[in-house]
Formats: C-alpha cells, structure tokens, sequence
C-alpha cells in the first residue's frame, strides 16, 4: 500500500527502489527554490521530468518494489 511506504524516510525508500529496479531517487531544488525529487537510472541519468510531491513520486514508483518484494517471498 502506498501508505506504508510514505511512512519511510527518503533514504530507506531509495534503498528498496534501488534494490527492486536499480534505479534510486535524487533530491533537488527546481529554478524556482522548491524541493523536487528525480527518478534516477542505472546510469546516473535523471529519467523525465522531477516529481515536486513526494507522495507523487512513491505513488508512481511503489508497484514496482512491492511486484519484487512479492517474488523475493516466494
């Protein structure tokens, strides 16, 4: 549920992002100041635009952490 994974800080997301599509998260400041986050290939190349909403974010990219959470348990 993407509850539960709001409730993680960014460093602990980052890491289960990062282990179920190699991909992590950037924090950035966009041209006008405020707070943005980018999805990062395994590259190191910002993939589109930032999201400005971290839910946004967690919202868009949890079905993929918990579809390899589901395959790690069996």
């Amino acid at each position: 549920m993407a509850t539960d994974f709001l409730a993680l800080s960014l460093p602990d997301y980052r890491a289960r992002l990062e282990e179920a599509t190699c991909h992590t998260v950037r924090a950035a400041v966009d041209d006008e100041g405020l707070p943005c986050w980018f999805l990062v290939d395994p590259c190191g190349d910002d993939c589109g635009e930032p999201w400005h909403e971290w839910a946004d974010l967690v919202f868009d990219t949890y079905p993929a952490i918990e579809r390899h959470e589901r395959l790690l348990e069996g």
